[in-house]
């Protein structure tokens, strides 16, 4: 109809209105920068920060497109604005991380002023506002079409001659015909189609007069003196209301419920910050808004402080309300339903959304203390159906998912080694069966035996996860992780043999590396067709490849016994796999170890020859080829065996350890410079994570774990490599292999005085490239080379030599000396 009537489509009139929200001389700025796309949705465009990188590179040169990406996860975004923000303050444009946050999720406004600022910053030109119209009430023209109006009179004209058409059917009525109606009780047929007017209605009523007084209305200034004006006017109920006698106390069963205890606890923490909170719209019920509710409800408004305090105090709570639900278990419910908002409109990332989670893991460790059973027919009954598609889905829900199973962890992480079967049993039913059924439902058992396997695949997901929250697990639990994991690894889909290789690779971390080497033909199969396979799969078998060679091959203890960790002391946490500690020297051998015994019982040789083995699969899986987000994880998960030196059991493989070195550091020059120097950053502020579709992985700083000197020496190898038949090595190489150096390696302190003389042997390898570049770099084009080259000579200078500063002495002072005393060596 809007068409018909010379009106814009829906669609257009939403096009226009995303682009008014922009003034008219930004709009034509914009147009006139000839960007990659044009701009229909503000805040859409923007939200992602590449658009704005675009425009800041029209005006600063130095600005990396390249290590921009064009994506719409919340990920993807942080990081683009990560790089902005810095290069913002490069130019004194400080952004408030309000108005970043604002930007990424699309509010209202954000976009519209930063743009103003950039625009204003970058042209020096300040926006020209017009000045608002005088006579704004302008009748709105009325587009109702002749058509519409005669339909409307020819429907009331039918409307009337309708009515007298039902009068026209009746006899007339008589004086007789009249009484006698009214003499049964009746009322007169003209009566039923023409109503009496007032004057005759009030004759006709013979009952007694009514008199109207007139309501007085008193006017209250605010919530508060309502609040007040009820509580003073409101009856007190009686002894026949209540069923109280009044010798007896109040019962206090309501003031014992959850939801008040909750809100107690809010509004203490309310009053020491004198703050008061009223509901965004007015309630008709008399009783006081309920303070928890308030508190998730104004979660945005408040200060991270306020916030801070509150959950803490609900965190302290945790046995009080644990022991509430134990009593009462429907009080369950309420706990849920009053954090849903948390869990339904709040990034998983964000600081609420962690606090609500510890709030429910808390009470879920004591629940399960109290009753293991009735802990998790609460949380199968009241809060996993509800999210039970984050726990199907396979993109989008990762970070909600994990964030789902800690909570299930911590209310079933109790009880015996049949407790632990059921809840894994009773956790594939829920996600195999359509409807979700609750634990206690037997009578649908063999229905549900029979769909168990036909969704296997986010079981296996959700087991991956469940079984690197494990710290200590049973040998029944053991075996029944690797049973699911070879039904994974023989699935078609890449996900599910992911989701088994992380399981796996869980359980080797833990020291259960039995299970791993019995598959280690297999999984030198998938190494082979590693070109073809699912970047997620190689990735987790790289993960699997460093557990099972920090298990079997200690880091750091070349002359300790390879065994796994003591079960008493579980090895890392229970996060992501790629966080590993150091194995702590073995125990006396024991017996022959079963399919789930923690003990790594092979002999020397067996060792040696299963190293062989994996060693040769590293090359395959981790090249400069594979996806970026594969080469990032496995960095870090073999960040460990960058040494200096193999294991004892692998002395006559030094070639073999070498080419490892080789290709790990040619993997890491691959990189882009900003992910390269985040991975190198030991104080990088930021958590990086890789978010996977069966796991989210967290990407530490591999500087932190690998041995300097190691990584000294590769990069060295590399050197080699890149030169050639050359007479130096490229400079956009030798720039790389120098950053690396200098934020890697020379970061800290490194020289050890037992190795003294090896670092001396390293800077006598680098010297004669150093030298060539430093005079081939000594141009303003290669400026940033030059001064990494004049840093990694003063950090060998300071380190090597020792030299005694006086109090005086600057910077470029003690840079001078150490380029005269590195072009004075022999």
């Amino acid at each position: 109809r809007q068409a018909n009537y010379g009106l814009p489509d829906s669609g257009a009139a939403v096009q226009l209105t995303h682009l008014m929200s922009l003034p008219r001389e930004i709009l034509k700025w914009i147009q006139g920068l000839d960007l990659s796309y044009s701009v229909k949705n503000p805040k859409r465009d923007f939200s992602n920060g590449f658009l704005i990188a675009e425009i800041l590179s029209r005006y600063w040169k130095e600005v990396p497109l390249h290590s921009f990406d064009n994506g719409t996860s919340i990920l993807k975004k942080a990081d683009n604005w990560q790089l902005l923000d810095k290069i913002f303050k490069k130019h004194d444009f400080f952004l408030p991380r309000e108005t970043i946050d604002g930007v990424i999720h699309q509010k209202n406004g954000c976009v519209v002023g930063l743009v103003e600022q950039i625009y204003t910053f970058l042209t020096k030109r300040q926006i020209q506002v017009l000045p608002a119209l005088e006579h704004d009430d302008v009748s709105k023209p009325n587009f109702t079409p002749a058509a519409m109006l005669t339909r409307r009179s020819s429907f009331g004209s039918r409307r009337s001659s309708l009515s007298s058409h039902r009068t026209k059917g009746l006899p007339p009525e008589t004086p007789e015909s009249a009484a006698a109606a009214r003499e049964r009780g009746m009322t007169p047929k003209r009566q039923m189609v023409r109503r009496l007017s007032p004057t005759k209605a009030n004759q006709a009523n013979k009952g007694p007069a009514v008199n109207f007084n007139q309501v007085k209305v008193k006017m209250l200034d605010n919530m508060a003196a309502l609040r007040s004006y009820r509580s003073e006017t409101a009856p007190l109920p009686t002894e026949e209301e209540t069923g109280v006698e009044s010798n007896k106390p109040k019962n206090t069963s309501d003031d014992d419920s959850l939801l008040q205890h909750l809100s107690a606890v809010c509004q203490a923490c309310f009053d020491e910050f004198r703050i008061v909170l009223e509901p965004d719209s007015p309630t008709r019920t008399t009783q006081a808004p309920c303070q928890i509710s308030l508190f998730v409800s104004h979660l945005h408004g408040l200060s991270e402080d306020v916030k801070h305090t509150i959950w803490e105090a609900l965190g302290d709570e945790a046995m009080k309300l644990a022991s509430v639900i134990h009593s009462k278990p429907t009080e369950y419910f309420t706990l849920v339903s009053t954090f849903t908002f948390v869990f339904d409109s709040i990034s998983p990332f964000a600081e609420d959304w962690l606090q609500a989670q510890e709030l429910l893991i808390k009470v879920g460790k004591e629940l399960a203390i109290l009753d293991p059973a009735l802990s998790m027919n609460l949380f199968v009954t009241f809060f996993l159906p509800r999210y039970r598609v984050e726990l199907l889905t396979n993109r989008g829900g990762i970070a909600k998912r994990e964030s789902f199973l800690r909570m299930f962890h911590a209310h079933t992480n109790a009880g015996d080694v049949q407790f632990k079967l059921t809840v894994i049993r009773c956790l594939q039913d829920f996600l195999s069966t359509a409807r979700g059924p609750q634990p206690q439902d037997a009578s649908n058992k063999d229905k549900m035996a029979e769909t168990r396997f036909s969704q296997l695949g986010p079981f296996l997901q959700c087991l991956s996860f469940l079984a690197s929250l494990e710290s200590e697990p049973s040998g029944e639990i053991v075996d029944v992780f690797t049973y699911y994991s070879m039904i994974g690894l023989g699935m078609s889909a890449g996900s599910c043999r992911a989701a088994a290789l992380s399981t796996l690779g869980s359980l080797a971390s833990r020291g259960y590396v039995a299970p791993v080497t019995r598959l280690l033909n297999k999984f030198a199969d998938m190494a082979d067709n590693a070109e073809v396979e699912w970047w997620e799969v190689n990735a987790q078998l790289t993960i699997l490849c460093g557990a099972w060679l920090d298990v079997a091959l200690p880091p750091g203890e070349p002359h300790s016994t390879p065994k796994a960790t003591p079960r008493s002391t579980p090895r890392g946490t229970p996060s992501p796999p790629l966080s590993r500690e150091g194995s702590t020297p073995g125990t006396p051998p024991l017996p022959p170890p079963s399919m789930s015994s923690p003990v790594v019982d092979l002999t020397p040789a067996q060792i040696a020859e299963y190293s062989r083995t994996i060693y040769a699969m590293l090359p395959k899986l981790l090249t400069p080829q594979v996806p970026i987000p594969c080469r990032k994880i496995g960095l870090v998960a073999l960040a460990n065996r960058v040494t200096l030196k193999p294991h004892e059991y692998l002395v006559n493989e030094e070639v073999l350890h070498t080419n490892f070195l080789s290709q790990y550091m040619q993997v890491l020059l691959s990189l882009p410079s900003g992910m390269r120097r985040a991975l190198l950053d030991k104080e990088h502020t930021n958590e990086q994570i890789v978010s996977g579709v069966v796991r989210i992985y967290a990407i530490t700083p591999i500087s932190a774990i690998w041995e300097p000197l190691a990584a000294a020496t590769a990069l060295y190898q590399v050197m080699q490599i890149k030169r050639g038949d050359n007479t130096h090595v490229p400079i956009k190489d030798m720039h790389d292999i120098m950053e690396v150096l200098a934020l890697g390696v020379l970061a800290t302190r490194f020289v050890e005085d037992h190795r003294r003389n090896q670092w001396w042997g390293i800077l006598k390898c680098m010297e004669t490239d150093i030298r060539t570049m430093m005079d081939i770099a000594s141009g303003e084009e290669h400026a940033e080379l030059h001064e990494l080259l004049v840093h990694i000579v003063t950090k060998f200078y300071l380190e090597l030599t020792i030299p005694e500063l006086s109090p005086e002495a600057t910077l470029e002072t003690v840079q001078e000396n150490a380029v005269e005393w590195f072009f004075a060596r022999k």
